[in-house]
């Protein structure tokens, strides 16, 4: 279990709330589909796509004998009719993407509006790249930008996401590498439901989520 993580999609879960359970919901870059697993578990309709075809068997593996099916499918040309879903997740996928426009376009394209469009990735607030496998990092700033390009007369609010001071530290010290810290933490919040990633701080956060509603 990784508790970083695991704080991302706790947030998607509250900004979805209580009507998750009646909303069809598309998980772009959905992985191994532990998300899809949590929403298809709260009732939710759940379609995961990812390009990576090993990931998704895992997914379909994980999610038998629930309301959730996945294809491998590519973010610029996601095979459904226009409008299909009411809700769409990207969570920090756009970073990965050599066509952030493109794909923008086509999420937008399926969307019917009728839920929150969640897009998270890791905000860039230094030069060095927190990931060698991002193609582009964003600044507050670049993300603002991007987001409001596509959807200008959205209601778009911005919502931090993990405590980089929370984990900044971890990482400086290498406790966070270490099996006995993980443990300790992952018993923490079994006992507790305390995840530390969801401790808020007065200092930057490490990533961010554009929130997109649109009044009908």
């Amino acid at each position: 279990m990784d508790l970083a993580t695991l704080a991302r999609y706790q947030l998607v879960l509250k900004v979805l709330g209580s009507k998750i359970n009646r909303l069809r919901i598309l998980d772009v870059g959905c992985g191994d589909g532990v998300l899809s697993w949590m929403l298809a578990k709260r009732g939710a309709e759940v379609c995961g796509i990812d390009i990576n075809e090993e990931a998704i068997k895992v997914a379909q593996k994980k999610c038998k004998n629930i309301n959730a099916n996945f294809c491998a499918a590519s973010i610029y040309n996601i095979p459904f009719p226009s409008r299909h879903f009411d809700s769409i997740l990207c969570i920090d996928v756009i970073e990965h993407l050599q066509k952030p426009h493109e794909a923008l376009n086509e999420l937008k394209r399926v969307w019917n509006k009728s839920g929150p469009m969640i897009i998270t990735t890791p905000i860039k607030w230094r030069d060095v790249p927190k990931s060698k496998f991002h193609v582009k990092e964003y600044t507050v700033r670049e993300f603002r930008r991007l987001i409001m390009n596509h959807f200008p007369r959205g209601r778009i609010f911005f919502m931090q996401f993990v405590s980089k001071f929370v984990s900044k530290r971890l990482n400086k010290l290498k406790l966070g590498k270490y099996e006995p810290v993980r443990v300790f933490l992952n018993a923490l919040y079994l006992v507790t439901r305390v995840n530390i990633y969801l401790i808020p701080s007065p200092w930057k956060n490490m990533s961010q989520a554009a929130i997109i509603y649109y009044s009908r």
